[in-house]
């Protein structure tokens, strides 16, 4: 009897261990394949508001609706870096509400807070890298969706916002992504987003009065533009801090003249670079000509003549 309970032992022992093995093996499987699915969503929703994540997505918690015209909703996660994949003539827009990122746009690095605003060009290069767990609200509109001059003015510059005003922004985006589908997909929901965002920057940027007149700035402010321009980190930093500005003050001055300061240099540089091949004084190759003229690559030089409707050689 003794023999038999020592041998029924040793028999369960040895059965028990391969089917425990079985069943870790098979719950890894089952992990793995929902890690897999997880990513692939989050990589999918990603794609739709027109990023890519140049780091693992695995803890990225991202939800959104849309169509191709338009495309909101929200992201959270611990880190990570994001590149734009561009969408001609669309605009981007960022709304950290928890962490903080540092924001590439066309070579400008930005250090951006919790609370702020940030409307992207999307056909620019840009980069978004967390240096925090970081909430934020996405939206991806059309090329023509922000027409107000004080939000064209903001335009590739973070706008800081109070939180009882981005509140509002995100109930509508929170209730969007509670709705049927259907509504998601509705071009009434994208136009609610575009007016309500407009509503935000112009509450947010008529906070701050400038101290000084806005044609005196932006007159000063062109000036200034002239004697820069063909310095590739020329921005709207070098020129608020040429005319003795702050750089809000700078931006709506220009808006208040219908452009934008990014505009305008981008505009004379494109002027310089059509002079420089019209009169042929260099011989030298597209890419050299291009920074003589103050644009930091050919890349960025090619978008600006697209956006001015320009057409240049680029063969001597």
């Amino acid at each position: 009897m003794g023999e038999l309970s020592v041998f029924c032992t040793i028999r369960d022992g040895f059965l028990r261990r391969p089917i425990e093995l079985l069943d870790a093996i098979n719950a890894m499987r089952i992990l793995k394949a929902h890690m897999d699915a997880s990513r692939d969503r989050a990589s999918e929703e990603l794609n739709n508001f027109g990023w890519h994540s140049l780091t693992d997505i695995g803890s990225l918690q991202i939800d959104g609706v849309g169509s191709a015209d338009h495309y909101i909703g929200r992201a959270w996660s611990p880190d990570g870096s994001y590149r734009a994949l561009g969408s001609p003539g669309g605009i981007y827009v960022l709304l950290g509400i928890e962490g903080r990122a540092t924001v590439t746009y066309d070579g400008a690095s930005y250090d951006v807070p919790r609370d702020h605003l940030f409307f992207l060009d999307a056909e620019a290069d840009i980069h978004v890298h967390l240096t925090a767990a970081t909430a934020r609200y996405l939206w991806r509109l059309r090329p023509d969706a922000f027409s107000h001059p004080l939000v064209r003015a903001t335009i590739g510059e973070p706008l800081p916002v109070s939180g009882d005003t981005w509140k509002i922004a995100g109930a509508l985006t929170n209730s969007a992504l509670d709705a049927p589908a259907r509504l998601g997909d509705s071009v009434h929901l994208a136009r609610a987003a575009e007016n309500l965002l407009t509503a935000v920057a112009v509450d947010a940027t008529a906070r701050v009065a400038p101290s000084r007149r806005a044609d005196h700035v932006y007159s000063e402010a062109m000036q200034q533009i002239e004697l820069s321009f063909r310095h590739p980190d020329c921005g709207i930093a070098t020129i608020a801090a040429g005319v003795l500005v702050s750089e809000r003050t700078l931006g709506r001055a220009f808006a208040a003249m219908g452009t934008t300061v990014r505009a305008q240099i981008e505009n004379r540089r494109v002027e310089e670079l059509l002079r420089i091949d019209r009169t042929g004084e260099f011989d030298s190759s597209f890419a050299v000509r291009t920074e003589m003229a103050g644009f930091r690559n050919v890349r960025q030089a090619r978008a600006a003549l697209v956006r001015a409707g320009a057409r240049i050689r680029e063969h001597g």
